[in-house]
């Protein structure tokens, strides 16, 4: 990650790139967004009806929806990249800006008196058309773009030991491809800047605009809790008069990382509790699709299960079901379902022991069973019973959760839900081999709570669709 670091430094300090040159993409965009309404309202007008646009001002109505589409995504901020947002997020937003632009569009061709309406089915099928077509420009616009027109260039504010922590963990991680940390600013000279080892110092805070500028940073971390003057804040609110957003180092290093850092001593429980208990969604609907989705699911789950008990079966023989005790939310205790996977009685011997890699206690077949997340699928009844969710940290054993506990700072806000199914550390992370695997779990664990949402829970479900196709994660 240095290397990275002082290689993108580099670059940016042997050719400055001109502001317009970095937004050469919204062009691109737009050219790109025009095609693609095109290419919906042309392929509308191949396929439907020639009764459909044989109204002799139909080219004006369907003009107009067309310059709906385009104001709104502009309005709705779409003419600017997000690399770090999730596919579900892109589409979510996409979705509303369409939906949105198309009623406003529909709405305007009615009351407007010189232009005839389109039948409402124009409507509908071409919104159905663009939504596609400008989430896939998107996405190819963060993997082709030249990287200096896409990636996400931040700064950091050195405030002393915060700020070298923030360093340490975000160390930790390899950075995603789309960010470049272009070096720290000081605010009370060079001894803010200790520990932060491999980062580049730019100067102090009395230049930062400057630096903003000639470095084309696009986000100022601010790091430490030291109270900042009048005229700091007077030089960080002309950073964002200029477009530069200003995150907290907690905010950044979510968005960079996709993980809650454990450095910041306040706040993360406090916030992470408020986010549950104030949620409709946590407390409310979340609990309601769990039934629903399992539900639908439970018939072809059945067939899996008996495919897999089976499995088991012939191999290993009888019992083909494992219960174990796990740790639910509000540190009730509750007895999970597997279908095994291990030899009998695994730890009668050990007792409670980490999973290894090629552990030699699964069972032939438990290895696939594993891959492919099939010996979890008992666990379906645990949420119909209401001791698990779809969705949600994994739920641990007693022994370890006291032991994590008292070593863990925030280990305990993991039972503030309910256990999942799969979840953000799942998908993300592989089964706990060690003590900082818990610790790195947690770190998603936490960023799960505070972002508690429909969209990130359906991001994971879709992510731990493609783990089972893939077959990783597992030991």
């Amino acid at each position: 990650m240095r290397h990275r670091v002082e290689e993108s430094v580099n670059a940016l300090g042997e050719r400055q790139l001109p502001a317009a040159r970095r937004r050469d993409y919204r062009v691109i965009l737009l050219t790109a967004d025009t095609v693609a309404g095109a290419l919906a309202l042309a392929g509308l007008l191949l396929w439907a009806p020639p009764s459909w646009f044989a109204a002799p001002r139909a080219p004006l109505a369907v003009g107009i929806l067309f310059l709906a589409w385009i104001s709104t995504l502009f309005l709705r901020g779409q003419y600017t990249l997000y690399p770090w947002h999730s596919v579900v997020i892109k589409a979510q937003v996409l979705l509303r800006c369409v939906l949105t632009a198309t009623i406003l569009g529909a709405g305007l061709v009615a009351i407007l008196p010189w232009v005839e309406p389109l039948p409402a089915p124009v409507y509908l099928i071409s919104a159905g058309l663009m939504l596609p077509l400008t989430l896939a420009i998107r996405l190819a616009a963060v993997r082709y773009l030249p990287r200096e027109m896409v990636n996400q260039r931040y700064l950091l504010l050195a405030d002393g030991e915060t700020s070298a922590a923030f360093w340490r963990s975000l160390n930790r991680v390899p950075l995603p491809r789309h960010v470049e940390i272009v070096g720290a600013v000081t605010v009370n000279g060079k001894e803010d800047a200790a520990g932060l080892d491999g980062l580049p110092l730019l100067g102090d805070i009395q230049a930062l605009p400057e630096t903003v500028r000639r470095y084309g940073v696009q986000t100022v971390i601010l790091s430490g809790p030291r109270q900042l003057s009048g005229e700091h804040v007077r030089l960080i609110m002309e950073c964002e008069e200029m477009g530069t957003r200003v995150l907290s180092s907690l905010s950044a290093h979510e968005e960079i990382t996709q993980r809650t850092p454990l450095f910041l001593s306040n706040g993360i429980g406090e916030i992470s509790l408020e986010t549950v208990q104030h949620s409709k969604y946590a407390t409310r609907l979340k609990r309601v699709l769990d039934v629903l989705v399992t539900v639908l699911l439970l018939p072809p789950a059945l067939v899996l299960m008996g495919v897999a008990a089976l499995l088991v079966l012939l191999t290993d023989g009888f019992p083909v079901l494992y219960r174990q005790q796990r740790v639910g939310e509000g540190g009730r205790p509750f007895t999970l379902l597997k279908i095994r996977t291990m030899v009998r009685d695994a730890e009668a011997d050990t007792g409670a022991v980490w999973a290894t890699k090629n552990d030699p206690r699964v069972i032939s077949v438990g290895r696939f069973l594993r891959a492919t997340r099939l010996d979890e699928l008992p666990q379906l009844f645990n949420i119909l019973h209401g001791d698990m969710s779809l969705v949600g940290p994994r739920p641990e054993r007693p022994e370890f959760v006291q032991e994590f506990l008292r070593k863990i700072p925030h280990y305990g806000q993991r039972l503030l839900v309910r256990p999942g199914l799969t979840g953000w550390a799942q998908v993300n992370h592989n089964y706990d081999r060690d003590e900082e695997d818990v610790y790195e779990k947690l770190r998603y664990d936490l960023y799960y709570l505070r972002h508690l949402s429909f969209t990130l829970d359906l991001q994971i479900l879709l992510a731990t669709i493609g783990v089972v196709f893939s077959r990783s994660g597992a030991h």
